[in-house]
């Protein structure tokens, strides 16, 4: 039990001792502007979620903090937490140094300094689980301030854990050391997404020309490269989606699943490998299957789980493919000497790599940049295949051109023998059409004839219509009577044809010792000449409803107007008849200014204080009422009218205009913005305004519906 004790003392004044030991301290200079300082670094591995800064800097677990001996300290896969203690003493003449932690993809990374003025720890949370703004340098890296203006020598410490391998890449920079450092860094993997970018147009283009579904494939590969590179090194994070946490780490996985996926499918095509090995052929549509699962498998599975499930998929699929590249060579396939290379060369790059992450390789600059060096290798290389592939492809086909011409040769040998006899034959059909042109010229004197016929019956009609449109017009209310009640109005009416399924009343009613406006807008069935006898019929109804019928209520209105119509149309023609109309109907009281409205399928727009207002019809229409099972509801609306209101009423032969330029109709909410927008002007002034709007938008099309729009301007 002594020696026990004893040992462990020791071990413990071993462990202070050299915590203490000034060999130990990370010693800034002048004349140095860079450190990497993995082995003056201490370690703490706990499982411990619960310790915290105080109890660490207490030195409470000293004696746990191990150095490191290796620059590029690595821990593999581990569910630990790491304390790391650094020492630094300041003899250099600036205050300002940074701390570079060169791991970016590490989950989460805590830092922790003391502060002389506050005489507490000052603690940075960051990781890329964390909003990238956590970070207090912009940088992929995760970089931190050291200030030693206040003094010269300081302790700090690191927090570290994550789901990913464990590495703790550390170094010391002067400021400016640093920013050089981490420009050419940037130059260099730029360079590499450079490559990658151009080879993707590159590839791009050949399939565009080719149609060579390997070349798709291998761009499908380059993008699962695009992904995972510049993810793997922090720059997407960075530069991309800073506040995407989530994805910024599946998207590495992803990208290793997307790139093994179009590997596989590019080798495929691009060996023909179905030609060479069934079994490898069976194999790799295993592997593509795999991948494709893998790539929804990563937004599922934990993120270590997708790593090393990946990580033994590249493998199997690097196997696969060298020997798939191998058999093909064997066989006779020239390309792919190239691609067999190139797949050596890659797996090289991803099992120093896959080493390196599990802590199985001693660190170095080839072993931490394994993937980048072979991914630019393999990516030449299989550029060299594809290019190769193409000048064999470029060679069969001037072969094949040569053997299409002589062939070509010989057909026009035939060809000509074959136009002599057809020109025999065209002579004899020559005249058969001569004699078929003088009947032609008989037929076509019997057309010009009736065509005279239908020319003046044509104009018989024409002017029947006309004389229908001096009708209609004469049974709409003449401008000036409207004038006389509502000054300024405007009343925009433009029929598609000559006469019109759209129609204005207006009229004055005495009820109850009151006095009442009425307005109203319908749009009838159709248009032209069947819309105009529904609007004569219409206001002969609406003619009586006035000025016989003993109320004023819109709804009531619109009530009878449905009933007289359906009962009109079904006894005349002693059958269902689906015509009808929408209508607005506005209802004023002179002397107090209110407004009553009811609308069938037609609303009521109105803008007041420079705010738009729609208020809704019913459903229904009015007429057709046999086709609803339920029975027809129309209601009133009450406005109290104030000085400067505008309203409008309007058929929907505006908001369906078709557009030359656009396609599309002018649609409710275009024609809404636009009543808003010529508002405050005089109705002489928006009444211009409707018909530039209308004529710009149909260009030089024809009309679709009728249109009608009127506009009230309240004193």
């Amino acid at each position: 039990m002594f020696f026990i004790l004893f040992a462990f003392l020791c071990n413990t004044l071993i462990q202070f001792t050299a915590i203490a030991q000034g060999n130990r301290q990370v010693v800034l200079k002048d004349n140095v502007h860079s450190y990497s300082i993995g082995t003056q670094t201490f370690i703490f591995k706990t499982t411990d979620a619960t310790i915290d800064i105080n109890q660490v800097a207490s030195g409470k677990f000293d004696q746990h903090f191990t150095l490191s001996h290796h620059q590029n300290i690595i821990k593999g896969h581990s569910d630990a937490y790491f304390w790391v203690m650094i020492e630094i003493k300041n003899l250099s003449k600036s205050p300002d140094w940074l701390l570079e932690y060169a791991y970016p993809t590490l989950d989460y990374i805590d830092f922790y300094s003391f502060d002389q003025q506050t005489k507490k720890w000052k603690v940075i949370n960051t990781g890329d689980r964390r909003a990238f703004d956590s970070r207090p340098i912009f940088n992929r890296n995760f970089v931190f301030p050291l200030d030693f203006s206040k003094v010269k020598k300081q302790r700090v410490y690191l927090r570290v854990w994550g789901t990913g391998t464990i590495q703790i890449p550390l170094k010391i920079h002067a400021r400016s050391q640093f920013y050089k450092e981490s420009s050419w860094s940037d130059v260099v993997y730029g360079l590499l997404y450079g490559v990658l970018i151009l080879i993707l147009a590159h590839s791009f283009f050949l399939y565009i020309s080719l149609n060579d579904l390997s070349y798709l494939f291998y761009i499908m590969f380059v993008i699962g490269s695009l992904l995972f590179y510049p993810s793997d090194s922090g720059h997407t994070y960075q530069y991309i989606w800073p506040n995407s946490t989530y994805w910024a780490n599946q998207v590495i996985p992803f990208g290793m699943a997307v790139m093994t996926t179009g590997s596989v499918l590019f080798a495929i095509f691009f060996l023909n490998i179905r030609e060479y090995s069934r079994g490898l052929y069976k194999a790799m549509q295993a592997t593509i299957v795999l991948g494709v699962v893998l790539m929804i498998l990563v937004f599922v599975l934990p993120f270590r789980t997708s790593i090393e499930f990946i990580g033994y998929t590249i493998l199997l699929n690097s196997i696969l493919l060298i020997s798939s590249g191998v058999v093909a060579w064997r066989k006779g396939n020239l390309s792919s000497r190239y691609f067999t290379i190139a797949w050596i060369v890659y797996t090289f790059g991803i099992l120093l790599h896959a080493f390196k992450d599990f802590g199985l390789l001693p660190e170095s600059s080839v072993v931490w940049h394994s993937t980048e060096v072979s991914a630019v290798i393999e990516i030449v290389l299989l550029s060299m295949a594809l290019g190769d592939k193409y000048n064999i492809f470029k060679a069969e086909r001037e072969k094949l051109s040569a053997e299409m011409l002589q062939m070509k040769e010989k057909e026009n040998e035939k060809l000509d023998r074959k136009v002599k006899e057809r020109t025999a034959k065209l002579v004899e059909t020559n005249e058969e059409l001569n004699q078929t042109i003088e009947e032609l010229d008989l037929t076509n004197e019997q057309l010009n004839k009736m065509n005279i016929e239908l020319e003046k019956k044509n104009s018989d009609i024409t002017e029947s219509i006309n004389y229908a449109k001096r009708i209609q017009s004469a049974m709409l209310p003449h401008d000036t009577y409207v004038t006389q009640d509502f000054p300024k109005h405007f009343i925009f009416f433009r029929p598609r044809d000559i006469v019109s399924g759209d129609f204005y009343w207006f009229g004055k009613k005495h009820f109850k010792g009151e006095d009442y406006q009425v307005l109203m807008v319908a749009d009838c069935t159709g248009h032209g000449v069947p819309g105009a006898f529904m609007t004569i019929l219409a206001s002969s109804i609406i003619h009586e409803i006035i000025k016989y019928k003993d109320y004023v209520s819109p709804k009531d209105i619109l009530y009878t107007l449905d009933g007289k119509l359906n009962e009109t149309l079904q006894s005349q023609s002693g059958s269902k008849v689906n015509d009808g109309m929408d209508m607005a109907i506005l209802v004023i009281n002179e002397r107090d200014k209110s407004l009553q409205f009811a609308g069938a399928k037609t609303p009521l727009y109105y803008v007041r204080d420079g705010e738009f207002h729609q208020v809704k019809g019913s459903i229904f229409p009015i007429g057709g009422s046999h086709q609803y099972k339920t029975a027809k509801q129309f209601e009133d609306f009450d406005l109290q009218l104030q000085p400067g209101d505008t309203l409008y009423l309007s058929s929907d032969g505006f908001q369906d205009q078709f557009s030359k330029e656009m396609g599309g109709k002018f649609l409710k909410k275009n024609f809404r913005n636009l009543l808003l927008k010529i508002s405050p002007l005089t109705v002489e002034e928006q009444e211009e305004n409707l018909q530039i709007e209308l004529d710009n938008w149909k260009g030089g099309i024809r009309q679709t519906d009728d249109i009608l729009v009127v506009g009230l301007k309240i004193d």
